[in-house]
């Protein structure tokens, strides 16, 4: 099942399974640097990927004429935005998990740009469960 706008948000595990070499993460990156899909990634996961494994944000912030994905349409950052932060702060929804898992979740949440809102990949799908959203496993095990 893909979302209408054929644009997936990464957590902080995808990021990582693509720097992993992960194959569904792989064909995720496929898919999106042939503008088929956008991959969308908070900043927040970006940063918790970078202290998991040094390098890992500027795999995804160098330009693309040096081997990353900055300025392609195929990948965009969300960013933690004022309006992010009170969401992620007042709704009951994002209680309880890290800064990172509940910025994926709100950014994947129904909003003016995405009415029916977006796919999040990831590796652990137990943190979106009662979000709603659909969710795509990239474990390969």
């Amino acid at each position: 099942m893909t979302t209408p706008a054929q644009d997936i948000v990464l957590d902080t595990t995808a990021v990582l399974a693509v720097g992993a070499q992960n194959r569904f993460a792989s064909a995720l990156i496929a898919r999106a640097l042939h503008d088929e899909w956008r991959l969308i990634i908070p900043i927040t996961c970006l940063w918790a990927a970078e202290r998991q494994r040094r390098g890992m944000a500027w795999h995804f912030l160098r330009p693309a004429d040096v081997g990353g994905f900055a300025g392609l349409t195929g990948f965009a950052l969300a960013e933690l935005t004022a309006p992010a932060i009170v969401a992620i702060t007042s709704e009951e929804t994002f209680m309880g998990w890290d800064l990172d898992i509940a910025h994926a979740i709100q950014a994947a949440l129904p909003s003016l740009d995405y009415p029916e809102g977006l796919a999040v990949a990831t590796t652990t799908p137990d943190p979106y469960k009662a979000s709603g959203l659909v969710v795509y496993n990239l474990r390969t095990d």
